[in-house]
């Protein structure tokens, strides 16, 4: 009668290797990481914009504002309806109108 190896991680004389369990710390920790995956993607809504705060108060006139949220620096908020994008002037154009203005 053969003594068994003192080693678990040591392959059978039968050419099979021992299959080993992952620890309980391995499993939590993988456990965790599925759950803060699932986490970050429930907390990803819909694209928000960015308006200019003309157009905010245009869509408030209209009444076309769901709700809104009101911070100390920036108001997030839903419209009714969503409104067409409002025409952007990039930084060329606002120099080349303002010296058409000054001349």
């Amino acid at each position: 009668m053969e003594k068994p190896s003192p080693d678990p991680t040591k392959a059978a004389k039968d050419g099979r290797g021992v299959l080993r369990r992952g620890s309980p710390n391995l499993w939590l920790l993988l456990g965790l990481l599925v759950i803060i995956v699932i986490m970050f993607l429930s907390q990803q809504g819909p694209p928000r914009s960015t308006i200019p705060y003309y157009f905010f108060v245009k869509q408030v006139q209209e009444g076309n504002i769901q709700r809104v949220e009101v911070g100390d620096q920036e108001a997030e908020g839903v419209f009714k309806q969503q409104p067409l994008a409002p025409a952007t002037v990039d930084a060329s154009a606002k120099r080349r109108m303002a010296r058409r203005k000054s001349s």
